[in-house]
């Protein structure tokens, strides 16, 4: 039997980036995530969004839902 990874609820997003200052691009939200212990479904996210900047935590979220 096979399970698979669910992604990371935006709860577990919005704590792993908890101090990230903003904007902020993509490669800032994976150093902030990674220092505050991140899990890997939370980096695995972060590495699928677009390479911009983002404003704030809500635009992070709201790009997470569209996937």
């Amino acid at each position: 039997m096979s399970l698979e990874k669910k992604p990371a609820p935006d709860d577990q997003v919005s704590r792993y980036l908890h101090g990230l200052d903003f904007p902020a691009d993509r490669d800032r939200l994976i150093r902030k995530a990674r220092e505050n212990g991140a899990s890997e479904a939370v980096l695995r996210m972060l590495e699928a969004l677009p390479a911009q900047d983002f404003g704030s935590m809500a635009e992070i979220l709201k790009r997470y839902e569209r996937r």
